[in-house]
């Protein structure tokens, strides 16, 4: 961040990556790997989330197949909402 600041002074966008053209392949590159790190960290912050929360309810891996689905389903359709 602050390299970006330097480089780009007062002129630098709240996203640094959008301060590069858009035909630079370094910041192509800097982009996709921001993407992946994106797809790749947030479901690992899930399970965790999901895994504490049966953990503090007691639960923990005794819950059968179909309950832990509809448990996975309604925790992330409440992360959603709260996102929305």
């Amino acid at each position: 961040m602050v390299f970006g600041f330097l480089t780009f002074g007062r002129a630098t966008q709240g996203n640094l990556l959008l301060n590069y053209a858009a035909a630079d392949p370094l910041a192509l590159g800097a982009r996709v790997a921001v993407g992946l790190s994106t797809l790749t960290g947030y479901p690992m912050q899930f399970a965790g989330l999901r895994a504490g929360l049966l953990e503090a309810a007691g639960s923990g891996a005794d819950l059968p197949r179909a309950k832990h689905r509809l448990l996975t389903a309604a925790l992330l359709a409440a992360v959603l909402g709260v996102a929305c």
